[in-house]
């Protein structure tokens, strides 16, 4: 049974490199900056030159998103002494060249995160090839991993979902040391990763139990008023930020690079729907004896808080030294951001992850408690990164949330343990997984003469796909979508076969 099984990971690792494989060499590429796409032009300087700009500038956006560029540097690199070697011609730093090395390099990531996948399945829940099979599909199959990183490749979207799976692994297998170096790659890859990191390191893989952490009775007896409490007043503290961006007359300032404007025929029942979905989430995140044991931990581990604040500053007031005094985190710019976009149509958020990531966004939808008490059995820091991640889904920007994919993936296939599918629905599922993926349409471009037409089609093929920047028409047809394919699994997961009583 066990030969069977390494034989079964073994064959859909390798069915995924040939998939990526032919992908790779698919002529369908960005028509910016010569297949560089808006951010590669840095990144390729990076890569062949060691700078971002011809004045060898810093800049603090850049350089907290370095590491992919250096790897691929080493490894063009060392590929280059072994060439020489042998006598053949070596790889040169020209445009051609670095994207198809950072084709390479995302087809490694994606192949490597979704073996650590298979292996934490296999270590932690006796999971059938089938919910196997739909895992690896929630991971590579959509639009966020097989798509983008081919149509734009030089780009660390890749080699962040990597790390985010190297997180989660070394969390579950308590290896720490290897936490902290990733946690420190994770700083110059993507934005998310180092609080992440944070969480992680102060909340040790099940740390918690190994204490006798006595819940006082008030909480126990009054769980569920302190529940709709901290519903109420955190939907209360969004809505007054809604109001506060909303009541100021320059609401344009957030209306840049083609972004698109609130729906203003919407945008009431936008707000009502945000601050509902607000209440919903906080009503069952919001745990008090979790809560309560969060906070035993931190007074018993306040140091290693201390530490790690200490640390994530200090770096990035280096980074702001080093690129002339910018901003890394600019907080009174990104929160009026995030609440601008969440309301530009009803649960836009909603409908730009399950574009961008696929299926399992339903199975969170209707098995949301059952995820939040398995992500409470795998312990409170990945509780506390699903409960942080939960609440900042109400910005539509899903590749935001790229390195967290594993994480929902692992605790929604934990959840599904309850239910017993047929074949017939595993292959329903696989091909909802692909139709959402919007890896077989082709994406049509033009020349960008200026930002306003990236709300039209053609570049509405690519745009309709990246949250903020999609179009009021794409957003009605994938609304539309949305609900069908909702009803679908509603009567799918109602109707399957139960292994216990949810």
């Amino acid at each position: 049974m066990q030969i069977a099984q390494k034989n079964l990971v073994n064959f859909y690792i390798l069915f995924a490199f040939f998939w990526l494989y032919a992908i790779m060499f698919d002529s369908e590429l960005i028509h910016v900056t010569d297949g560089l796409g808006f951010d590669g032009l840095k990144f390729w300087k990076l890569t062949a030159e060691y700078q971002f700009s011809d004045s060898n500038e810093w800049t603090a956006y850049y350089l907290k998103r370095s590491v992919p560029s250096f790897t691929l540097r080493f490894g063009i690199g060392f590929c280059n002494k072994i060439l020489v070697f042998l006598g053949f011609p070596v790889i040169i730093y020209d445009v051609k060249s670095i994207i198809e090395a950072f084709k390479v390099l995302n087809i490694a990531c994606l192949l490597v995160s979704a073996w650590l996948i298979l292996s934490l399945l296999d270590i932690f829940m006796s999971s059938t090839w089938q919910k196997k099979s739909l895992a690896i599909a929630c991971l590579l199959l959509n639009f966020g991993s097989l798509k983008m990183p081919f149509f734009c490749p030089v780009l660390t979207d890749s080699y962040a979902l990597l790390l985010g799976t190297l997180l989660l692994y070394t969390y579950l297998h308590k290896q720490h040391f290897l936490l902290i170096l990733i946690s420190f790659l994770g700083y110059f890859t993507f934005p998310p990763l180092p609080f992440m990191s944070i969480l992680l390191i102060l909340f040790p893989y099940q740390y918690e139990n190994k204490n006798n952490i006595i819940i006082p009775n008030f909480i126990l007896k009054n769980q569920n008023l302190l529940q709709y409490s901290a519903a109420f007043i955190v939907s209360i503290v969004l809505g007054s930020f809604v109001f506060y961006i909303f009541s100021g007359q320059n609401t344009n300032q957030y209306i840049v690079n083609g972004i698109n404007a609130p729906n203003n025929n919407l945008l009431y029942l936008s707000m009502f729907c945000l601050l509902m979905y607000m209440f919903w989430l906080v009503k069952y995140l919001f745990l008090p004896d979790l809560v309560y044991k969060a906070i035993f931990v931190v007074y018993k581990r306040w140091w290693v808080l201390l530490l790690s604040v200490a640390i994530f500053l200090g770096m990035s007031a280096w980074i702001d030294h080093v690129s002339n005094g910018q901003i890394v985190l600019n907080v009174q710019k990104e929160i009026p951001l995030l609440i601008f976009f969440s309301v530009q149509n009803p649960l836009i958020f909603l409908i730009a992850h399950v574009s961008y990531l696929g299926i399992f966004v339903f199975f969170i939808i209707f098995n949301y408690q059952t995820v939040i008490q398995k992500s409470i059995d795998l312990g409170l820091g990945y509780y506390a990164i699903l409960v942080a991640s939960l609440l900042f889904s109400i910005q539509p920007e899903s590749r935001k949330l790229t390195p967290l994919l594993p994480f929902f993936i692992l605790a929604v296939m934990f959840a599904l343990e309850k239910y017993q599918f047929g074949n017939f629905a595993y292959v329903l599922m696989f091909f909802l997984q692909v139709f959402i993926s919007k890896i077989w349409y082709p994406i049509y471009q033009e020349p960008i003469e200026n930002y306003q037409e990236i709300l039209k089609f053609p570049w509405q093929h690519y745009f309709m796909n990246v949250g903020p920047w999609m179009s009021n028409e794409a957003y009605y047809i994938k609304l539309i979508c949305f609900l069908i394919i909702l009803g679908i699994f509603y009567f799918l997961l109602k109707f399957s076969k139960r292994q216990i009583n949810s």
